[in-house]
């Protein structure tokens, strides 16, 4: 379990540190909070739109796993074991999942990736973290999902809302896992 944190760790590290690198030494310029959709907003504004995010990539989400099962694609156990298995190691090491990692992939993915190589490269880009998993309904799920997440960012510029709309996602998601 250390090894999983340590290189969960330093994986985030990356992702939060990368942009801040890339600006400064290839931007040749001090990093903003700008930069990162780290702007003052209203939080029931915040709030407001991290709900209808999330209520878009909820249903999404629906239409794209009843789609993908129609067609016969249902891998989603791979998922499924794979957060058992932290689970049942270490209740520590998914809450910190839950949220240092969906807020580095938040910073990197959408607050980073999307103003330099758009929606579509970051949601590609995202889809491809999730090859991990073994499976393509994650993968397509991811990629998406990761759409949504980006057009958001992008209209909003702002960081906060996207992050609580993928934590209370993922949230859901780890109810459905163990509730079902």
């Amino acid at each position: 379990m250390q090894e999983f944190l340590a290189t969960n760790i330093i994986f985030d590290a990356l992702l939060l540190l990368a942009p801040i690198a890339f600006i400064y030494f290839f931007e040749k310029r001090r990093p903003r909070q700008i930069d990162f959709g780290l702007v003052k907003a209203s939080p029931i504004d915040d709030a407001i739109l991290a709900g209808k995010i999330f209520l878009a990539i909820l249903i999404y989400s629906m239409l794209i796993s009843f789609a993908l099962y129609s067609l016969g694609v249902n891998d989603f156990a791979g998922v499924e074991n794979a957060i058992r298995a932290v689970a049942q190691t270490n209740m520590l090491a998914l809450a910190y999942l839950m949220v240092f990692r969906v807020f580095a992939e938040e910073f990197f993915f959408r607050a980073f990736l999307v103003p330099r190589i758009g929606i579509l490269g970051s949601s590609i880009l995202f889809g491809l973290l999730h090859l991990g998993y073994g499976s393509v309904s994650e993968i397509i799920g991811a990629i998406l999902l990761g759409g949504i997440l980006a057009i958001s960012y992008k209209q909003y510029g702002r960081i906060l809302p996207n992050f609580l709309a993928h934590f209370l996602y993922n949230f859901v998601a780890l109810a459905v896992i163990f509730g079902g």
